[in-house]
This record gives C-alpha cells, structure tokens and sequence, in this order.
C-alpha cells in the first residue's frame, strides 16, 4: 500500500489498469488504438464533433467512417478483459442505463484508493459511447414511468448475422431505442434539477459544471478557478454538457412540444420563461430551481441559433427567429402607448400582446414590463407627435397645448415650450401662420409660403403656375395660408428670389444654384 492509503503498481486489478488505459483522455493514444483512431473517438466522445473525412477501408472495399472503426477495435480489445466482461454483463443486466449507473458500477468495482479513479468519468463515457454505437442502445431516465414503455425498454433481441445494425456482425443482442416517456413535469424537474439532474447521459463533471453555471450562477472563468481547469477547457465541457442534457430532454415527446411552443416567443428572457416553466412544472415547481431552468433553455436556444436579437434603444430584446413580425407591431404599438400613464395603458398593452403574438397569457406580463422598459422615455416631441396623428392635419401651437392637456399627456404645459420644440425639432414643419405639420406627412422643411414654392420650384426642375402652387396647397395638402397672401409673397419675392416668365409661371431668379455654382437662367 502506498502513501495515503493508494494502491501500489503491483496490487492494482486488471480493471484499475484498463479504466486509466482508455480514460485517461489526455494521452494521443487510448491503449492499443492509433493516433488517428484516438483522436477521432475522442472528438466524438467529448465534443459531440466527428471528421468524417476520415474513413477506413477494409479489404471488401467499404468506407466506414474512422470513428465507427476504432469503436469496433476498442470494443473488440476490451471483450478480451474478464473484468470489462464482468461490468458489461452487470450493465446489460441493469436498467435504467445511465451514465450515473455505469459510473457507480465501475467505481464500486474499483475501490476509493485506487488512482484509476480519477479516470473513471471518462472511461464510463467511453463505454457509454460504445453501447450506443454498436448496440444502438438508449439511455433511460432514473425514474419510474409507464409500465408499458418500460416492458419495451427492456425487451433484448438476438440480431441475425445478416442484419444491417451495427452490432450485427457479431451476433450481439440489441435493446430497441425506445426511451420510457414521461410528462413534462417529471422531466424538467428531474433532468433540470440541477443540484442532482438525473439526465441519464450526464457524468458526474457534467452535473458539476451545470451545477455551478445555473444553479449557482457562475461565469466561465469562476467555473475554471473552482475547479481549476483552463478556461478553454470549461468552455467545451459546459458546452458539451449543456448538449448531451438537451439531447436527453428531446428524447421525450411532451419536452419536445415545449420546445417547439419556445420556438414561437417574440420575446425570449427569464422574464417569459419563467411563467411558462412554472406553468409547466405544476406542484412541482417548489421542489427545483424554476431561474436555473430557464438560464438553461435560454443558453440552450442561443446555442442552437434559434434566437435573434433587436435593439429597442439601447436594449437588446431576444426573440425566436420568424417573430420578429410580431414583435416589430407590439413594439410599434407600444412606443404609441408609452406616451400615456396609468393602469388603462398596461391593461392595453396587454391585451394587444395578447392577440398579437403566440405568447402563452402567463408570459405576457413579463412580456410587457421588459419591452416597457426598454423603450426610451417618451420626451414632450414624441407627445406633441401622437397630439398630431391623432388629429391627422396640421394643428395650431396653442391647439396642441391644449391637447396635451385634455389627453393626459402632460401637465401645465406653456404655449411657448411647444411652439419652441415644433420650431426645433425636424419632425415637424411649417404649415401656416402658427400651424404646424409632421413631415411623415409629406409636408418640405419650410418657414413661409415662399420656402414651399421654392421646393416646389426645385423638386420640377423648372417654374410652376400658380394654379400649381394652389392645387399643392390646398389639395395635396392643408396649408393654413390664405390665397392672398400666396399672391402677396409671390409679388414681394418678385425680383429678389424669384422671376416670373410668361404668363403666371413662376421660377427661380437663379435656378440651378448649387453651393457657389451659378448657371444662367435661359
């Protein structure tokens, strides 16, 4: 016996030689596999990746991916052991599969002072990659479930030679893939309960690093100093972890209807989830932390390219790729909204949100509160606008005033603040003695009846008449100006800004001045 109770060299097992042999994964090779079959195993095993550009070619000509191969050779050299021949029986013989009831038959075997432990997580996935390879096995959840789905996990058939599944050729038995389905319920709150998820393909490092990066909260970097591994390293494992518990949770048909139900939120956050997960959960929403699961399916969705993110002022509000239609009209409606305070308008909101999106009603008032907050306050402009569209027609300052007043969108208002902002702010435009238009509506950047001939002047390209400038006034559009006075600007710019040609068409004295460029009028 060694120092601290550790096995020496010459009293380690034939099992304690061969878990540190093939799961060490540090090593370029595992045991007697190649380099090239290492590597393209452990891609697989721990990266969820395979170079399928790697192949082998037997002697009868067939191309097998090179992972395939080295499973089939691991397998093959490990059949040669007593002991794995004893673990993989006691495997067989058990269910649930899982990697926690692997992982706890080998360790068991082993011993607590052997240093082979240390390598036994990898190895059992090693294992676990095999069984699925060659006898096309599944994992089941460590929970009761349907009598009948179990009765069907169990069933084990002897394959005929001739058989096409990979384990075929050696005659081996096969457990059929049917996973044992469970409700919703029982799967989030015992694949998702992250102080001991129960996801069958989880090691014990995999439960570790979602441990402390949803239920604790962690960062990648605090994750590397608590276990002291590289950062690059908690980044492939997270994630490796964060795939193999998602592809356990879409192995079950009620998980599989949530996600998809996910899918159709046009906004994604804790804030939606959390209801939803809630709502999902039942009773059982007590007993797990309902926060770690939604930090989990947000981290899940991004990581599937699922989400999409649009900018609402400096916010970035997350959504389901194809919502952003739903989400463009409820913002639209709520900037509209946001001008006004009081309960009726977060009743409103509500309400709209609910008709015009797939969001399920509990999410909704999350929904809401974050795209509320995320709008930019609404500034005295924004309701001088919403004064303007609702009467849909340039409007007198002091009418506005008034308006702001009568509509609960300010208080005390003064007269000169709102002619001071529609003389400023280039939204807006002169549109007669005192009267002000929007420019959304069509209406050119002027301060007098001559700035809007000269538009007018400028956009044709040459003169105008003045039935022209009559029929752009008071048809296509609503000065407030009196034909008269038309006529009086016309005659006082007469020689100054403007020339007239002919018989009452009206031009620029200097049409087609640009900058210091003048060219003759002809």
């Amino acid at each position: 016996m060694g120092k601290g109770g550790a096995l020496d060299s010459a009293e380690r097992t034939e099992l304690s030689i061969l878990v540190q042999s093939y799961g060490d994964c540090t090593q370029s090779r595992l045991g007697v596999l190649s380099e090239m079959e290492t590597h393209s195993l452990l891609e697989v095993v721990f990266f969820g990746e395979s170079t399928f550009s790697e192949v082998a070619v037997d002697a009868s000509g067939n191309v097998t991916p090179l992972e395939t191969e080295a499973v089939h050779h691991l397998f093959n050299v490990l059949s040669g052991s007593t002991a794995f021949k004893d673990i993989f029986v006691e495997i067989m013989s058990r269910c649930p599969v899982s990697v926690a009831t692997v992982t706890d038959i080998v360790s068991r075997r082993l011993g607590t002072n052997d240093p082979a432990t240390a390598y036994v997580d990898s190895f059992v996935l090693t294992v676990m990659h095999i069984l699925r390879t060659l006898f096309d096995n599944v994992l089941f959840p460590e929970l009761e479930s349907s009598t009948e789905a179990r009765d069907n996990s169990h069933a084990v058939v002897l394959i005929d030679s001739n058989s096409s599944l990979p384990g075929a050729r050696r005659g081996m038995p096969w457990r059929p893939g049917v996973v044992p389905q469970l409700l919703l319920s029982q799967v989030l709150s015992t694949y998702c309960d992250f102080r001991d998820a129960k996801s069958p393909s989880l090691s014990l490092k995999d439960k570790e690093h979602l441990r402390l990066r949803y239920l604790w909260g962690k960062d990648m970097r605090s994750i590397s100093r608590a276990t002291d591994v590289t950062y690059q390293r908690v980044q492939q494992l997270t994630t490796r972890a964060d795939a193999r518990l998602l592809a356990d949770l879409q192995e079950q048909e009620s998980f599989v209807r949530f996600w998809e139900q996910l899918q159709k939120f046009c906004v994604v956050s804790p804030a939606t989830l959390t209801p939803t997960i809630q709502s999902a959960l039942g009773d059982t929403a007590d007993t797990v932390d309902v926060s770690a699961i939604a930090q989990f399916l947000m981290s899940s969705l991004k990581s599937s390219h699922l989400l999409a993110t649009y900018s609402v002022g400096r916010r970035k509000i997350q959504y389901a790729r194809g919502t952003l239609g739903q989400l463009t009209a409820i913002l639209g409606y709520l900037r509209e909204l946001g001008l006004y305070r009081g309960d009726s308008a977060i009743g409103a909101a509500t309400m709209f949100v609910m008709s015009h999106s797939d969001l399920p009603s509990a999410c909704v008032p999350g929904a809401v509160s974050e795209l509320l907050s995320a709008l930019p306050d609404a500034t005295m402009a924004d309701r001088i606008g919403q004064v303007m569209r609702s009467c849909g027609s340039p409007c007198h300052y002091s009418d506005i005033a008034r308006a702001l007043e009568e509509k609960g969108l300010a208080t005390s208002v003064e007269t000169r603040q709102v002619l001071s902002i529609l003389g400023r702010d280039l939204r807006f435009t002169w549109a007669g003695l005192g009267t002000y238009a929007l420019r959304e509506w069509g209406y050119p950047a002027a301060g007098s009846t001559l700035d809007v001939v000269v538009h007018m002047i400028r956009t044709k390209g040459g003169g105008v008449t003045l039935n022209e400038i009559r029929e752009f006034l008071f048809v296509e559009h609503k000065y407030c100006v009196k034909e008269t006075s038309v006529r009086a600007a016309l005659k006082q710019a007469e020689g100054k800004e403007l020339v007239r040609i002919g018989n009452g068409v009206w031009d620029e004295l200097h049409h087609g001045q640009q900058g210091n460029e003048v060219t003759e009028h002809e």
